[in-house]
C-alpha cells in the first residue's frame, strides 16, 4: 500500500503533504509550527484536512529529518 499523505517533520514544525495523481508529486496541505500556542489544535486541523481529502481510513508516512537519523 502506498500512502497518499506524508507528515514531514522539521526542527520547527510539521507539514502535511498529499500525493497528487500519478507523476504529479506532492502538494502541501497545511503546516503546524512548534512555536504555536496550540499544537494539538493545529494537528487536529491537519487531520481534518486529510479526512476531507481521503476519508476516515487514510494512511500516512512519516518523513524524518536526516539530521535526526543515526546510522551505525
Amino acid at each position: 500500500m502506498t500512502p497518499n499523505f506524508a507528515l514531514d517533520l522539521s526542527e520547527d514544525g510539521i507539514v502535511l503533504l498529499h500525493r497528487s495523481p500519478p507523476g504529479g508529486g506532492w502538494f502541501r496541505e497545511g503546516r503546524v509550527d512548534f512555536a504555536t500556542d496550540d499544537i494539538a489544535e493545529g494537528l487536529s486541523q491537519l487531520r481534518a484536512r486529510a479526512i476531507e481529502l481521503e476519508g476516515e481510513e487514510f494512511h500516512t508516512k512519516l518523513i524524518l529529518p536526516s539530521s535526526q537519523l543515526l546510522f551505525t
